[in-house]
């Protein structure tokens, strides 16, 4: 069985591409927090790297594996080295947009 907390980073990840969604809007209305490209890039790689890909591969863990096969093929590891990666990620793209950290994250 997956934990439960995998499951809630997973919207919290759909909490923050929704507010970036919002802080792209407002561009419109004249507040530039940001460049706009950063903004972008930051939201469609979070978006599918942050929400869906996490969200994908827990529905598939938990459909296809059992509790003693994630714990002996360290999906854990996997899945938290996957959040520090789209943290820092997250980070870079909205520090420098594509570049070289954004890239290499």
């Amino acid at each position: 069985m997956i934990p439960l907390r995998w499951i809630k980073l997973n919207f919290i990840y759909f909490i923050v591409v929704a507010l970036l969604g919002v802080i792209m809007r407002s561009v419109m209305l004249g507040f530039n927090l940001m460049p706009y490209d950063h903004l972008l890039h930051t939201h469609s790689h979070i978006a599918f790297l942050g929400w869906v890909y996490p969200s994908l591969f827990v529905l598939l863990v938990n459909r296809f594996l059992s509790a003693e096969a994630v714990e002996r093929y360290r999906f854990k590891l996997q899945y938290i080295l996957t959040h520090v990666l789209i943290l820092a990620m997250l980070i870079a793209f909205l520090l420098q947009g594509y570049a070289f950290f954004s890239i290499l994250f």
